[in-house]
Parts: C-alpha cells; structure tokens; sequence
C-alpha cells in the first residue's frame, strides 16, 4: 500500500510505528483462460484448444495490510492478503478448435464450434509480505515474496459448430454443453517502486513473476457423459502493473490499479478420464499425458485505502 507523503512531515509520535488498513477493491478482469490438449507427449503441436472469454469479469473484493505508518522514515517489513470474488455473469463466448491429423494430415482445422460462456464462480487470493526501503526522499522501493490461488469455473451454454469432415458440416445446439475449471497455485517474488510527484499524489511501477506450482482443470461434457481431470505441474507466471493514488487525508487513499497477469503450464501435463451418467460414475483412468493450460488478463480496479 502507497502511504501519504505529507503525512511524513508532521512531528513524530511516540509508539508503535506500524500500523493496519483495510482496502475494499472493485474491478474487473479482461481476457481468457485456454484449456489445450496437446497431439502427443512428445511436441507441443495443439490437438485441441478451448478458449474461456472473461470480456469482462466483474469482481468485488477486499485487502489487508500490515506496514510502517512513515515508511520514508526508515527500512520496514510489510504484509499484504488480498482476496476477490468473481460475479456469476455471462463473459463472452468459449471458442472450441481441433486439429485432427487422422481428418487433415496437412495440419489444418478441422472442427470449430462456438457457445456462450458464462462464469459461474471466481475466487483469487494473494498472499506477500517483504521489505520497504526509502531510496530517497520521495521515492519507495519494495521487494517482496508471495503466494497466489486462483479458482475459475465456467460453463458452456447453446451455439453453433462447424464439422467440414464430417456428415454434419455445420449445425447448432442448445442448453448446456460444457463445464470448466481452472485452479492455479504461483510462487513469486516482485519488485516496485512509488514516486511521490506530490505530497498527496503517489505513482508506482512493479513486477512480479515466478514458478507456476500446481494447475488442476476439471472438464465436464454432460452430452458425452464424459469428466477429465488435467494435473500439471510447473510452468511459469509473469505479472507487470501500475498504479496512481491519491491521499486527501492521512487516513484515507484513492487508487487506481492497472496489471497483467500472464500463466503458462508447463505441457504435457497428465489427462485423467472417465465417463458419468446413471449408474457409470466410475474411477479416472490416466488418457495420456497431453494436457495443457494457460491464463491471461487484464486487472484493472478502483481501490478506497483506510488506515487505523
């Protein structure tokens, strides 16, 4: 959190130099997460890619922080959890493409189909904590080490397809047609800087990025009666931002966040099937090890900052 630069200049108090603030944050997430299925476990060529619109994901949410009242003063440690939850909404469409050697061994598409897709539950939550170190007078730096969770569900509802290779060339479908889940655990370590231009005014630059620990993706065909469960282990993260506050009073301050966050999986994670309906919920069986996934968005939102 960016603390007012004004306030270092007022007599100082005796006590305890941290203090506490709760941030209550709206905003909304813009871009996709992609579900893949790999052709085999040996090259990254895509058999399959499913793309999950957030165009835009509304979400409201709130923050905690633990930090030195007059930062510029001195070195410090900080504390930051921040937790954010998705509204149930419609979010753009869910792209379905394949690429079935067996149909066109040129390497062409050879399905594509279309539905609507809508969020069904969305819940992000950041833990970091590092040090704070005046550079200058009116300059912040911090760096900082820290963990991410994030669960997205959507679900897949009526469209439209287009077979070329086979007797159906194109067609359309109702009600729903797919369910999908992403779950991501990151490590990172990050960087910022805040530059106070005036007392009350504060801008700040940072960059985080780190391993991507564990994805876990969950696919539900209710008209094929069939469930995968995809496990990956590894990949990477990449998260660059920027933010402007602004602080009327000591206690109170404005924001207005902007990042990109960027998710890769590591492929060829492994793929686990089985199929579902009345009296056939049976164990998962391991497909292959041809799984893949990945997550980009933009993050934009307007924080209220109040410090106790």
């Amino acid at each position: 959190m960016i603390h007012p630069l004004w306030a270092e200049d007022e007599p100082k108090k005796a006590g305890f130099p941290y203090t506490f603030s709760v941030t209550p944050i709206a905003g909304f997430l813009y871009g996709q997460g992609e579900e893949i299925v790999y052709l085999n476990e040996t090259n990254e060529t895509y058999l399959s890619q499913l793309l999950w619109d957030m165009k835009p994901l509304v979400y409201f949410g709130t923050a905690l922080d633990f930090s030195r009242k007059k930062p510029l003063e001195k070195w410090g440690v900080f504390a930051t959890l921040s937790m954010k939850f998705g509204l149930p909404m419609k979010t753009g469409i869910m792209e379905d493409r394949d690429w079935d050697p067996g149909l066109d061994p040129s390497g062409g598409l050879t399905n594509y189909s279309v539905s609507d897709a809508s969020i069904d539950g969305a819940f992000l939550l950041d833990f970091l904590s590092g040090a704070s170190l005046p550079i200058r007078s009116v300059v912040l730096g911090k760096a900082y080490l820290g963990l991410s969770y994030m669960r997205l569900k959507w679900s897949g509802n009526d469209g439209y397809y287009q077979y070329p290779y086979s007797g159906r060339s194109e067609g359309s479908f109702t009600g729903p047609i797919i369910t999908y889940s992403q779950d991501w655990l990151l490590l990172f370590g990050g960087l910022s800087a805040s530059v106070y231009v005036i007392p009350k005014l504060a801008l700040s630059l940072s960059f985080q990025g780190g391993p991507m620990l564990k994805y876990t993706g969950e696919d539900n065909h209710p008209v094929k009666n069939m469930q995968y469960i995809d496990r990956i282990i590894g990949g990477f993260y990449l998260e660059p931002g920027a933010c402007i506050v602004f602080s009327p009073t000591e206690r109170l301050s404005l924001g207005l966040n902007v990042s990109w966050r960027y998710i890769k999986g590591k492929p060829h994670g492994a793929d686990y099937g089985r199929q579902t309906g009345r009296d056939k919920n049976g164990k998962y069986a391991l497909i292959g090890n041809n799984a893949g996934a990945g997550y980009q968005a933009l993050d934009s939102s307007l924080s209220a900052t109040i410090r106790f």
